[in-house]
């Protein structure tokens, strides 16, 4: 869970691993992989400040974009 004196960019650097992992098993590629994360970020910092749990709603926004992708 995201600490409070977690800035974004840690959030992220402390995921990229998780995310790159996860990405590679299912086949998706470093490119599209980084535009799902990018368009998640994008939208989680154009919204007030997240809800309780910005790193589930981050990883949960993910999850759906990558969905979209396979259909």
């Amino acid at each position: 869970m995201m600490d409070r004196d977690e800035t974004w960019t840690e959030l992220l650097e402390r995921l990229g691993p998780f995310l790159t992992g996860i990405f590679a098993e299912y086949g998706i590629s470093p490119r599209e992989a980084q535009e799902i994360v990018e368009e998640s970020f994008l939208v989680l910092m154009s919204k007030p400040p997240p809800r309780k749990d910005p790193e589930g709603w981050l990883l949960r926004t993910i999850a759906e974009k990558w969905r979209k992708l396979g259909e």
